[in-house]
């Protein structure tokens, strides 16, 4: 399971295939009341708000294919953007937002990229540690990143990451959902 599939499945959202864009999609609208206040004055805003998320079903050195027909039949504004990856760079289960930048070697991100013509998208990456130091050849690195977890290590991304994770999403895009809707586990990864 992926944080994507932790959040659609906690939200009560279903996967379908959306052929033009190559990738599994949910989605969910509801209807959003913001209070703006303008010094002593206050006023209620409503509005629609849709979350869509999309797991592109090409590989994943392709996946800007999927991102970026999904960004340009939506008319997305770059910044509405999230996208979500494994960090060879950062332990196992530490997690940080990053606002743009290169893609440090990640090649899903390398071709979000080059078809966006834009590295000025949001990400949130996620650890997944390293391969062991005494060789990193790209051959070890492709089979490290491909390969499948380790039981403890699931165990982890389950009860913790993936939950911490959506609450993360959560309150980033301060999504008013249902309070009645349980998002995360109380405890974090150690």
């Amino acid at each position: 399971m992926m944080v994507v599939d932790y959040l659609a499945e906690h939200l009560g959202l279903s996967w379908d295939t959306h052929k033009p864009w190559k990738a599994h999609v949910a989605r969910k609208t509801w209807t959003q009341t913001m209070v703006i206040k303008s010094g002593k004055e206050k006023q209620e805003v409503t509005e629609n708000v849709e979350l869509i998320l999309l797991k592109p079903k090409v590989l994943m050195n392709l996946s800007g294919v999927s991102v970026a027909a999904a960004v340009r039949e939506l008319n997305l504004p770059i910044s509405n953007l999230l996208v979500l990856h494994d960090d060879m760079q950062r332990d196992l289960a530490k997690m940080s937002f990053k606002l743009a930048g290169s893609a440090n070697g990640h090649n899903g991100i390398k071709s979000i990229i080059s078809l966006l013509k834009t590295a000025e998208f949001q990400r949130l990456r996620i650890g997944i540690g390293r391969p062991p130091k005494d060789d990193r050849s790209p051959a070890v690195v492709s089979k490290f990143v491909l390969g499948k977890f380790r039981q403890e290590e699931s165990d982890i991304l389950a009860s913790h990451v993936y939950p911490l994770c959506a609450q993360q999403i959560v309150q980033k895009y301060n999504l008013d959902l249902d309070p009645s809707l349980t998002l995360i586990a109380n405890s974090q990864a150690n």
